[in-house]
């Protein structure tokens, strides 16, 4: 029998490499492409956080800031009890529509 925590943490491995396959499959440089790196606010992507060495959800909290091409985001870890926000040039991050991720995360 599988316990709770042993399917959350076998769920969130499937979520890490579904994220990974579909960014090495390009879905940043299809999102790119066609102007993903001007997301909106509330837009939903899945980014890589070198520091905590995982896919992370986040959610576009403010619109692009010319200066520096950074976008706001709000970055949400399962099992994390706060969020973080950060301003990231996505153009210098892995990321990903969180539409061209795994389902579960969609």
């Amino acid at each position: 029998f599988f316990s709770m925590a042993e399917a959350a943490r076998q769920a969130g491995a499937e979520l890490q490499a579904q994220a990974e396959a579909a960014w090495q499959a390009g879905g940043q440089a299809e999102a790119e492409a066609s102007g993903g790196e001007a997301l909106g606010v509330g837009a939903s992507i899945l980014i890589y956080v070198e520091s905590r060495a995982c896919w992370c959800e986040a959610t576009v909290d403010s619109a692009l800031r010319a200066r520096d091409a950074a976008h706001r985001l709000e970055i949400r870890q399962r099992g994390a009890a706060q969020s973080l926000r950060r301003w990231l040039n996505l153009s210098e991050q892995r990321w990903l529509p969180a539409s061209a991720g795994p389902a579960a995360v969609a």
